[in-house]
């Protein structure tokens, strides 16, 4: 009979190398989307946003909490709520550079630990909690924002 034991260093280093490669695969060839210069519309005037910095805040922490706050999965009434806040592709912008860059983990679905959690946008744990049906019921109810 073999012993295993001597083969769980090489099960461990290569259990490591295979977390790092899908960490710099996902870094090199994850869906980014880069942040919407608000600002300069703002000041050419052309901004149709209907929010204010704090309330799109506020949105974007209430995505947060209804996307990786439970333990019990996503909390889908706060969730849609926060999506009839926004009025137009701007409001949802300033909420997409609110988010900014969150803690969430793609394996456990919540906020994770730094081992098997990255710094993903809006659209990426959107991406990982809203199932193709949501996200059509989403983009047939809300035509105004572009998401999906």
């Amino acid at each position: 009979m073999r012993n295993y034991k001597e083969y769980l260093p090489i099960a461990v280093v290569l259990a490591v190398v295979l977390y790092l490669v899908s960490k710099i695969g996902s870094a090199l060839h994850g869906n980014e989307k880069s942040q919407v210069d608000l600002e300069t519309k703002e000041k050419l005037g052309e901004t149709k946003a209907t929010l204010t910095k704090e309330k799109a805040k506020l949105i974007a922490e209430n995505f947060y909490t209804a996307l990786a706050g439970t333990s019990l999965g996503k909390d889908s009434k706060l969730l849609y709520a926060q999506f009839e806040k926004m009025k137009n592709q701007d409001d949802f912008n300033m909420v997409f550079n609110a988010f900014g860059k969150r803690q969430f983990s793609r394996f456990w679905d919540n906020v994770g630990d730094p081992w098997t959690s990255d710094l993903l946008d809006l659209l990426q744990i959107l991406a990982v909690e809203i199932s193709a049906v949501e996200q059509q019921f989403i983009n047939n109810k809300y035509p105004h924002l572009t998401m999906f």
